[in-house]
């Protein structure tokens, strides 16, 4: 996975983001009901941001390592953990916004 392809979901999420915020925003009952539907959109959005932040700072880690290390091999232990790690991240990720879909309420379309 590359850095492109981690931030490239957050800025999907932040265009979803500011659709759904609207969208509820004009169809919400309540600030209650409001704050109910926007926690898993936005949970999702800081928990992209954070495992996007982890994985650019495992990469330049690794890119250090590499300049540094005598021999100019470089680690690739600090890349494969890095990217384990933010598959794990991303997928559990995917599997709360999986879910948090069919927990949302349907609102009226206006015709």
């Amino acid at each position: 996975m590359g850095i492109l392809n981690g931030i490239m979901p957050i800025l999907t999420d932040s265009i979803l983001l500011m659709h759904i915020v609207i969208e509820r925003i004009e169809h919400s009952k309540s600030p209650w009901r409001l704050a109910m539907t926007m926690a898993a959109p936005v949970f999702l959005k800081f928990g992209r941001l954070t495992n996007a932040a982890i994985y650019i700072a495992a990469c330049a880690e690794f890119v250090l390592s590499s300049v540094t290390s005598g021999d100019g091999v470089p680690d690739m232990d600090i890349l494969n953990a890095a990217q384990a790690r933010s598959m794990e991240i991303a997928c559990t990720l995917q599997m709360v916004d999986n879910s948090s879909v069919d927990l949302l309420p349907e609102f009226p379309q206006a015709n």
